[in-house]
């Protein structure tokens, strides 16, 4: 009986599948980055989903505020902000601020029990149209009570981002570089 190593020792494609699995690997291992980086021209979304919270949705006759922190921000520069009551960008739009002003250190909207797409505790925020870079190192909602304290927290899940290059620039390589032993082989 053969045995993984001797099939791959016999194998003329050898040389290929160590690049490729070698290229997948750094691909699979390598660690998003604490920020997420948004250019102009990009569209990137945050889901917020509030499920399994101790204090579960909806959280009726309270406000809702999600928090933006960042980083890298220049003078001037301008996001277009929207809200939705679904995931990924998905139901009905509940607010866009366009050409709204990005600080250098934190951005908050406060949306009141009027806006129940958020309150049901599942909803998205979509950055677009920045006219400069800038760096977005968290986001957070929380849900507020009557008297503005926070009963539940969840942090943003970034869903949409342009992949960073390094990131192709390396699954390229690997790619390429399998390709080309395959064919001496």
């Amino acid at each position: 009986m053969l045995t993984l190593r001797n099939r791959l020792a016999q194998s003329r494609s050898l040389p290929s599948v160590f690049c490729v699995v070698t290229a997948l690997l750094f691909v699979a291992l390598a660690r998003p980055a604490a920020a997420t980086t948004i250019h102009p021209g990009d569209i990137v979304y945050f889901n917020y989903d509030f499920t399994g919270q101790p204090v579960p949705p909806p959280y009726t006759g309270d406000n809702m505020s999600i928090a933006f922190n960042f980083s890298g921000v220049a003078g001037g520069t301008v996001a277009t902000w929207t809200f939705f009551d679904g995931l990924s960008g998905t139901g009905a739009v509940l607010a866009t601020l366009p050409n709204t002003g990005v600080p250098t250190a934190t951005l908050t909207f406060v949306a009141g029990s009027g806006f129940t797409g958020l309150l049901d505790g599942i909803f998205s925020a979509r950055v677009s149209g920045a006219n400069q870079s800038f760096e977005i190192t968290s986001s957070t909602a929380s849900a507020l009570n009557v008297a503005g304290a926070p009963v539940a927290t969840v942090t943003g899940t970034v869903v949409t981002s342009v992949p960073e290059p390094a990131t192709i620039a390396l699954l390229v390589t690997g790619l390429a570089g399998g390709m080309r032993l395959r064919r001496r082989t």
